[in-house]
């Protein structure tokens, strides 16, 4: 989709949506003028995502913060959790919406999900987590339990066995690896609901509403899924920020929590990996399975590396890692995911490189036993959510939901659920999540060979450009790259080493520090087309604690050629030492190794 009167939500409309937020009771979930704010929430939630695939002003995010709403999404989101859970779990309430509501009943409950998709957009930058306020210390409690839900899940398929849970998906019914094997669990449902269900022409009623309820119940487990999924992320970000929030948060991540021990079991048994019946394997990407041959298990998609990730920015920190200490009980707990540290993966995450190192040092550290603290401690608490149970009378709720908010039968020629029923119809969301063009007319398509991948040579010479004036002469260690997909296409990612007429001995080259952000100017390189390429560096984002290491990056996806630079940063010397360099560059070489794994 384009900007102007293709975009899924007009700037201008979006922004009175975004000021017209509020929030709500429980006792308003599900009616009209909750219904209403919802279909709003989910237009910006796509609206989100169009911004960030075209890579346009993301004018949603800009809204949240400047009308200062983000606070107000997360109350939603608990709201709806706790209707969830207090409400739709009563077996009256959840047949009477499964039955006679299944649209609206959908939606009602899908909220959840769309807000925790908007919040995985917004939250990757930073002044979006601190506009969340103290709703941040929520946000938090409420990532941690879709985290422990997640990782039981994980557990309880690990312990289940390859014939217990090889081919089920969130929703409990057996997944198809090929479209064939789709067909065949349809047909051996359609024979046991047949056979169930006897002579046709009895109790076909029951039958109908038995399956209703089913189809609701997995699309519930579904969203419940997503949600947890959406959560892990979530979290990745807030602790990739934790140095820049309130302190509280910090506590509640490290103390409350205790993050570093609760993601160890979606490393263990990582519940976006499964093996069907037929013995091949899949992964989860884009909330879709999909075939991984088995020489390619090892190679990493982004939800696998969120786990990761996580670990990096709590325990390689120094400000954070200062506020954690190890007792045996965490050393050993932590120390269960060293063997799955390989060079298969740190090559894929260069940043793990130093969580490798943080492990190492743990191996030695002789960890005191865990012992209940006796100091007196005084933190912030999270209020919202046992206010929000305490006061509100969930009796009361189920019986409105059954005599009022859901009360007789869905009306098919109702305006609103005509419109939530054709929210995703519209030809620009399509596109958006088809990614096609929302222009193309499929009738008016010429069907052609597909486009060979774009390619061009290998960088056969780069050089670095310093603050100092220095200049470092770069070649690649290899000629053969890996190839990445990435949002923007293929690139091939080449490691760089000093090149052999260089003038230094080595790459790690202490520069005097007059500011992050100025120590490298630009990278410039030649592929062995004789094509050259410069990239300049761009603004970073680093702590200032001494030993702090970060990678500078120059240029972008988007620009074609992205250089990384592994840097280790001593603020009190104002000095930075250069380590590892890579350079990605548009266009296929070899194989695909990985998916939008660039760090």
């Amino acid at each position: 989709a384009s900007l102007g009167s293709d975009m899924v939500f007009p700037a201008a409309d979006a922004e009175r949506a975004v000021e017209a937020l509020h929030a709500r009771e429980a006792a308003e979930v599900g009616n009209p003028g909750w219904m209403r704010q919802h279909l709003a929430l989910q237009r910006l939630n796509l609206q989100a995502h169009e911004s960030v695939q075209s890579n346009s002003d993301n004018f949603v995010l800009d809204a949240l913060v400047t009308f200062d709403k983000l606070g107000v999404i997360v109350h939603e989101l608990l709201v709806i959790e706790a209707w969830r859970e207090h409400v739709l779990s009563d077996p009256a309430v959840l047949k009477r919406v499964a039955t006679h509501f299944s649209i609206r009943g959908y939606h009602t409950v899908f909220q959840e999900a769309a807000i925790c998709n908007l919040l995985e957009v917004v939250l990757y930058h930073d002044y979006a987590a601190q506009a969340c306020g103290d709703m941040l210390l929520e946000l938090v409690d409420y990532c941690c339990r879709r985290v422990r839900w997640l990782a039981r899940a994980a557990i309880r398929a690990g312990q289940g066995g390859a014939q217990e849970t090889a081919l089920r998906r969130p929703g409990g019914r057996k997944s198809a690896a090929t479209a064939e094997d789709a067909d065949e669990l349809d047909q051996d449902e359609n024979a046991r609901r047949e056979n169930a269900g006897g002579d046709s022409g009895l109790g076909s009623d029951d039958d109908e509403a038995a399956q209703c309820l089913e189809d609701f119940k997995r699309q519930l487990s579904d969203i419940e899924w997503r949600c947890s999924v959406a959560a892990v992320s979530i979290l990745r970000f807030l602790c990739e920020h934790v140095t820049q929030l309130p302190l509280g948060v910090m506590t509640r991540l490290l103390d409350t929590h205790d993050v570093p021990c609760l993601v160890i079991p979606l490393i263990e048994n990582p519940p976006w990996t499964r093996r069907t019946e037929r013995g091949t394997w899949e992964k989860l990407k884009d909330h879709k399975w999909a075939q991984v041959p088995p020489q390619d298990l090892l190679l990493l998609t982004p939800l696998e590396a969120q786990p990761w990730l996580v670990l990096f920015n709590l325990l390689c920190e120094g400000e954070v890692r200062s506020r954690y200490p190890f007792h045996s009980f965490r050393k050993d707990s932590i120390l269960r995911i060293r063997k799955y540290l390989n060079p298969t993966l740190v090559d894929q995450l260069p940043v793990l490189s130093d969580l490798q190192r943080t492990l190492d040092e743990l191996v030695i550290m002789d960890a005191p036993p865990a012992t209940k603290d006796s100091r007196f401690v005084m933190e912030q608490v999270a209020e919202v959510r046992d206010k929000l149970l305490a006061s509100t009378d969930w009796s009361a709720l189920k019986k409105a939901a059954l005599e009022d908010i859901f009360a007789g039968k869905e009306a098919r020629d109702d305006p609103l659920v005509l419109e939530l029923a054709g929210l995703y119809g519209d030809d620009h969301v399509e596109a958006l999540l088809s990614g096609t063009p929302a222009e193309a007319d499929p009738a008016q398509e010429v069907i052609a060979p597909p486009a060979a991948p774009a390619r061009r040579g290998y960088p056969a010479s780069a050089k670095l450009f310093l603050h100092t004036g220095a200049i470092i002469d770069l070649a690649p260690v290899s000629q053969q790259g890996t190839v990445q997909e990435t949002s923007k296409g293929a690139f091939t990612r080449y490691q760089l080493r000093l090149a052999s007429d260089s003038q230094v001995a080595s790459l790690d080259i202490d520069l005097d520090l007059p500011d992050l952000a100025g120590s490298i100017l630009k990278l410039e390189f030649t592929d062995s087309l004789g094509e050259g390429t410069v990239v300049f560096s761009k603004p970073i984002k680093a702590s200032q604690a001494t030993g702090s290491e970060f990678w500078l990056k120059l240029g972008a996806l988007r620009d074609g050629a992205l250089a990384q630079v592994q840097c280790t940063l001593a603020a009190e010397e104002g000095r930075v030492t250069l380590g590892s360099v890579f350079l990605s560059c548009q266009g296929a070489a070899t194989r695909v190794v990985t998916s939008g794994s660039l760090p």
